[in-house]
Parts: C-alpha cells; sequence; structure tokens
C-alpha cells in the first residue's frame, strides 16, 4: 500500500514538472511535443473578439493569423489565402537575434594578430561602420616589416540572400549584406576593394618605412580562437539596431542581426529561423523562409 502511494505520488510530481516545463517552454524536446501532438492538444483556440477585430480593420488584401504566447492560433484572417510576403518578415530576424542577444550587446569591427604579426579586420555587419572607425582601428599598431593586413570578407556569391533581382539591388534596401560595410554598402563605389585601397593608402602615410601588402581573404577560412584580439570598436546596442531594423525597414541590419546571432555569415540559409519558430511554439508546417 505504501508502495502504491509513493508510485502515485511520484508520477504526479513527474507530470507536474512536465507541465511546468512546457508551460515554461525551458526544455525544447518537449516543448515540441507538446506543440506538435494534434491528437493530444488542441491548439486553435479563437477568440470571437479579436477575429471581429482582424475582420474590421483587414479588408481582403490581408491574411493574418493572431497566435498567443502558448502557441495557440486565436484569431485568424483570409488564412486560405497566399501573398507574397511584405517587409515585416523582418520581425523574424529581429525577434530570433533579440532572443539570443542580451539588448545591451553589440557588433564588434576588431582587428586580429597571428603568431607572424600578420592583422585581420574582422567584421560583424555594424551597419554604421565609417572610414573614421577604419582608421581608428589602424592607428597606433606596432607594425613591423613584411606585414601583410588581411580584409575578412564574405565571398560575393553571398552578398544577397536567394530571391533579390537586379532591379532590387541598384537601391539602398538592396545593398549588398556583407560583414566589412562602411555605411550598410549603401554607396556602391566603397566596397571591400574601395577598402583595401584606403587601407592601403592609409598605412603608407601611417607608417612609411615599412614593407607591407593588404589582401582580401574569404571569412569562412579563419578561425578567430587562433588568433590574438588587438583593438576593437562596438556598434549601437543590439535594441538600438533592433530599432533602426523594424522602424525604418533597413534589409541591412535585420538581415545582419540574423547571421551574427545565427553564425551564417559564410551562407545564405534560414532553417534556424523556422527551427526556433517551432520551438517558440508556432505553427511551421509548409512555412518557407527566404
Amino acid at each position: 500500500m505504501k508502495k502504491n502511494r509513493t508510485l502515485i505520488i511520484t508520477s504526479f510530481l513527474v507530470l507536474l514538472f512536465l507541465y511546468y516545463l512546457v508551460i515554461n517552454k525551458r526544455v525544447k524536446l518537449v516543448n515540441n511535443i507538446y506543440f506538435n501532438s494534434g491528437l493530444l492538444f488542441n491548439k486553435v483556440k479563437i477568440c470571437e473578439n479579436y477575429n471581429l477585430l482582424l475582420k474590421k480593420y483587414l479588408d481582403n488584401s490581408f491574411s493574418a493569423y493572431l497566435i498567443s504566447d502558448k502557441g495557440q492560433i486565436i484569431a485568424k484572417h483570409n488564412e486560405n489565402k497566399l501573398f507574397s510576403p511584405a517587409s515585416n518578415l523582418k520581425l523574424i530576424s529581429t525577434a530570433y537575434a533579440l532572443d539570443n542577444y542580451d539588448i545591451y550587446d553589440t557588433l564588434r569591427t576588431s582587428i586580429y594578430k597571428d603568431k607572424k604579426n600578420n592583422y585581420y579586420l574582422i567584421g560583424e555587419g555594424d551597419p554604421d561602420l565609417t572610414l573614421k572607425d577604419v582608421d581608428n582601428l589602424f592607428s597606433n599598431l606596432s607594425i613591423k616589416n613584411n606585414v601583410i593586413f588581411y580584409l575578412v570578407e564574405i565571398p560575393e556569391n553571398f552578398y544577397w540572400p536567394i530571391g533579390w533581382k537586379i532591379s532590387d539591388k541598384s537601391y539602398d534596401y538592396g545593398a549588398p549584406i556583407t560583414s566589412l560595410a562602411i555605411k550598410s554598402n549603401i554607396n556602391s563605389n566603397i566596397n571591400v576593394q574601395f577598402l583595401r585601397d584606403y587601407i592601403y593608402d592609409f598605412i603608407s602615410l601611417k607608417y612609411p618605412d615599412i614593407l607591407f601588402d593588404v589582401k582580401i581573404i574569404d571569412y569562412q577560412k579563419i578561425n578567430k580562437q587562433k588568433l590574438k584580439l588587438v583593438k576593437e570598436i562596438d556598434s549601437n546596442n543590439i535594441l538600438s539596431l533592433i530599432t533602426l531594423s523594424n522602424a525604418e525597414s533597413h534589409n541591412f541590419t535585420a538581415e545582419s542581426l540574423f547571421k551574427n546571432a545565427s553564425k551564417t555569415w559564410g551562407n545564405n540559409i534560414y532553417d534556424y529561423q523556422i527551427k526556433w519558430l517551432k520551438n517558440k511554439g508556432l505553427p511551421v508546417k509548409n512555412i518557407e523562409i527566404y
């Protein structure tokens, strides 16, 4: 009898603990089981008041879902009608970044050095980076002869996410997304080749007695763990960058935040966003993100 009572109490406590994990979304595996078990749990709990609000303020040119913080669909409008998504997909990228950063974190542009005293300029896509910032980074370095300065950048085939049209790329909002970008690459003439020449001229004037070269190297070929940090500058904080992205529909900042948060500067893959949405309890069946 005593054993049965202990078993019942233990089982109850285990179920209570699992319930706590599910409600608070503490374990991804449990969360996935909970929100993807359609036979056991009802994910749609329509609220008529919210439904009426959507129908009142949205006409047939809109399609929308309203989803609660528990992952339940509580209102929907034109849910079966397909549309081209608007720029509000930035909300997904910036929310993903916010979930992976503290709001006071920053993006850094840094100079590293290897054991041969060669230098590496490595960026994280600071949208406000200027040539003056570059000057500050390269000032007051302990430079010796025969040094190489490497600009670490992603290959050109990753400058734009898949789907960007040639016409879009001619506008500021369609500027290439690169890790070393002066003023978000809005000036097409100030690119990584320009930056290489600019740094070459700066070093020539600042350190006239040394032999050196400036080269561009693939981002994926560098392991920062094997390099020594020399100097760095910070961007505005993450909260400020998220505000820039969403208030001004700033494509470069949204993409830069996502690439840093997901560590995907070397590719244009967005599976991380879908997995993140799923782990948050949102329905992602048939969703693709480009």
